[in-house]
């Protein structure tokens, strides 16, 4: 089969099924607890959803991206948080159950926020001619790969919580793992063009990750949440889905050039997140630590 044909049909699939791996850890208790929380959440939300955007038009602009870079650095920050972030956070003993509620509900707002997002990014950086994005169809092909994936498994763990445990691992172990393939063998007959891609946005890639975890930090302090939530809100800014975001430069938007930040990106924000967790663990928060009310 063509790598287009791979990318066209199996891309979708595995972004698929990694949102269903999402889903099956959810639960309808993770929504309604933007109503325990909802000064935490519309921090947290605030920050992911706007705030990041900016610092990613900011940052494609102070490094000088060339403008396919720059939409694609925009595009990550675009993106809903990552399943790895609640992973994160309960490690570095912050707020899980917030990281968990700001996953499900970036993840639901995205929906609308990437087309949008991508519309400006596409006239701001000039590429409105080459790269083509229908804003309802869009809407249409992520609500497919991201909102019903995400019910599914939400529909499973509330019929079988022990079941939705067991499939969880093995979906997300099995889209990583096609993820994976599909990318690799999508980029290695342009290996040199997408690695001198990755040698110019590498910087203005780790400087939108540091920065988005220092600020969604700082704004968690200078609104008054608790310690615990500081670092959740840190996480779920600076964790966000790069999965994603490779899917849709390579299916919607078709332009491997978009992807290249989103593969720098994934490789960056484990190293940067766990110095993170580390500090969080042992030089912020004590271990008995709780993360009380918002």
């Amino acid at each position: 089969m063509p790598d287009n044909a791979a990318v066209q049909y199996f891309l979708p699939v595995t972004i698929g099924m990694i949102n269903l791996s999402l889903g099956l850890g959810l639960t309808p208790t993770d929504f309604r607890r933007v109503l325990d929380k909802p000064k935490a959440v519309a921090v947290g939300a605030v920050a992911q959803l706007v705030g990041l955007p900016a610092l990613g038009f900011a940052f494609a602009t102070l490094f000088g991206l060339p403008p396919e870079l720059a939409v694609g650095l925009v595009l990550i920050t675009a993106c809903p948080g990552g399943a790895h972030s609640n992973l994160f956070a309960n490690l570095a003993r912050g707020d899980t159950a917030l990281s968990v509620t700001l996953t499900a509900v970036s993840g639901t707002l995205t929906i609308g926020a990437i087309p949008l997002w991508m519309w400006l990014a596409t006239r701001v950086f000039g590429v409105g001619d080459q790269v083509q994005l229908p804003i309802l169809q869009t809407m249409t092909q992520i609500f497919a790969v991201v909102a019903v994936p995400l019910a599914l498994g939400m529909l499973i763990r509330q019929a079988s919580a022990l079941w939705a445990g067991r499939m969880e691992r093995l979906v997300k172990s099995l889209a990583m793992l096609l993820l994976l393939i599909i990318v690799v063998g999508s980029v290695a007959k342009q290996a040199d063009q997408v690695l001198e891609h990755a040698k110019n946005v590498g910087w203005a890639v780790l400087s939108l990750h540091v920065t988005g975890m220092v600020g969604g930090f700082g704004l968690a302090v200078v609104t008054g949440l608790n310690r615990a939530q500081h670092v959740t809100v840190a996480l779920e800014v600076g964790v966000q889905n790069s999965a994603l975001a490779v899917g849709i430069a390579m299916t919607l938007l078709d332009n491997t050039t978009i992807a290249v930040p989103a593969i720098v990106y994934s490789l960056l924000v484990y190293a940067t997140s766990t110095a993170l967790v580390l500090w969080s663990r042992y030089r912020y928060l004590a271990p008995a630590s709780a993360s009380g009310p918002s």
